[in-house]
């Protein structure tokens, strides 16, 4: 196998950082990180200096702006830096030749459907957030074979800010929390979601993908199963309805994300959503 120069834009976020974690123990695979201090995404000049100082052949974009109600309030902010960013890359990448993966969202959809979403299907965003990642998926297409989109969904991992922590210290002090339960996805632990874009990523695949742990369920139905693992109090747990929280943003009902193009093209399909929350759980020292 020849070797691989590869960047990794948003090291240092929730998915960045377990990609780079997992990058380290692939052979003949060099890893350059750039976190936002290091090098803006919506400055084409520091994008074409950052790819131009090393022979490059891959480009990992996790770099995004995913503050869901924050991109309802700072609209351009949410454009410049989910689709300005991934247009840069984007052209860069093509001029260079570079194979480009770009993170994206299950917020692209409208969420009316009850069946899992396919790849192909039409997008319809509700959302500042959504248009903006499907912005950026547009430019990433436009280079053909050297662009693969990741769609993803729920992410939860240790690195980063995360609810399922937030709402399970909470569970731990006795207190009772109020969970959606009439929104569906996938829940999706980070570190399955970076191993499945290595392979993608590293065997040059192009075109959109759905990466998401496999089954779905509600926010409640999550919560109440954490709460299981754990042996936590689950009548503190109240189911509630999305209107009730009266966010600024919009949210798709369901965006459950189909795996079908995935499993045909991975050697081994995905965990289940229960298998991945477990997993996270004994990474974090919670379950035994």
């Amino acid at each position: 196998m020849s070797r691989k120069s590869l960047a990794v834009f948003g090291a240092d976020g929730k998915l960045g950082t377990d990609l780079v974690e997992l990058l380290s123990y692939e052979q003949d695979v060099e890893v350059k990180t750039f976190i936002e201090n290091e090098c803006d995404i919506t400055n084409k000049k520091e994008l074409e200096f950052a790819l131009n100082e090393s022979t490059y052949t891959h480009v990992i974009n996790c770099a995004a702006y995913t503050d869901v109600d924050g991109c309802e309030e700072n609209e351009q902010k949410a454009f410049q830096v989910n689709a300005e960013g991934p247009k840069y890359l984007a052209e860069i990448c093509l001029k260079n030749k570079i194979h480009l993966t770009h993170i994206s969202t299950d917020y692209v959809f409208e969420g009316l459907k009850d069946e899992p979403y396919l790849e192909h299907e039409e997008t319809f965003p509700l959302s500042v957030y959504g248009k903006s990642k499907l912005a950026g998926e547009g430019h990433v297409k436009a280079i053909g074979g050297k662009g693969l989109i990741i769609r993803t969904a729920w992410l939860y991992g240790k690195n980063g800010k995360n609810s399922l922590d937030t709402f399970l210290n909470k569970l731990e002090l006795g207190s009772t929390i109020k969970i959606i339960d009439d929104q569906f996805g996938c829940p999706s632990y980070s570190m399955d979601i970076a191993n499945a874009i290595i392979q993608l990523s590293l065997s040059e695949k192009s075109g959109v993908f759905h990466v998401v742990n496999s089954g779905s369920c509600s926010w409640y139905q999550f919560i109440k199963k954490a709460a299981e693992y754990l042996n936590y109090d689950q009548s503190k747990i109240v189911p509630i309805s999305y209107k009730d929280l009266n966010r600024k943003a919009e949210r798709p009902k369901s965006t459950i994300l189909s795996m079908i193009k995935l499993e045909r093209t991975l050697p081994e399909p995905l965990r289940s959503w229960e298998k991945g929350l477990y997993q996270y759980l004994l990474e974090i020292n919670k379950a035994v």
